[in-house]
């Protein structure tokens, strides 16, 4: 299980270089003075004095991420960590968003164990280790299982719904 300021740490970085220009205008993020550095380098003329720029401006943005200050990832690992801050209550920044600026408002995954509680109610871990936990208390006619599907969906009013295997539609939140 992780904790939650290992998640947050995609919302304070100071640069991811994949985000579109686009949703980095509409949620105020700036990129790095590093990165645009090195990108100037590209405009000058002289051969010689571009190959500087690049080395120069090169060995700056590597020191720049070897201190933290720039943080490079693969849309892989982004999207990843939109799926693990998925029920975590971080704001609408741009960086847990997709390419294409939405928000994701659905995980699909496969639950890893399940117990119910004395009240009835159903905890499920699943397998990406996020803990979801009934709150309703419609019951489902098969329990949640390892190995089963789970959907669950953003609802209104910042509650999660979920659908194990095709059944009922049951309200949850994440816990861990």
């Amino acid at each position: 299980m992780r904790p939650i300021h290992s998640i947050s740490i995609c919302i304070a970085i100071g640069v991811l270089p994949f985000q579109s220009i686009h949703a980095k205008e509409q949620e105020g993020l700036q990129r790095s003075e590093a990165l645009d550095s090195l990108i100037a380098c590209r405009s000058i003329a002289d051969n010689a004095q571009r190959l500087a720029c690049f080395d120069r401006e090169t060995a700056a943005f590597a020191e720049a991420e070897s201190r933290g200050d720039v943080i490079v990832a693969n849309r892989s690992d982004v999207e990843k960590a939109r799926v693990d801050a998925f029920g975590y209550s971080v704001g609408d920044s741009a960086l847990l968003k997709n390419k294409d600026g939405n928000s994701l408002n659905s995980i699909t995954s496969t639950i890893a164990s399940a117990s119910r509680s004395s009240s009835g109610k159903y905890r499920m871990v699943l397998e990406n280790g996020s803990v979801w936990q009934q709150v309703d208390t419609i019951r489902l006619r098969y329990d949640p299982a390892p190995g089963l599907d789970i959907e669950i969906e953003k609802a209104p009013f910042g509650s999660f719904s979920a659908k194990v295997k095709g059944q009922r539609i049951i309200k949850v939140k994440r816990v861990d």
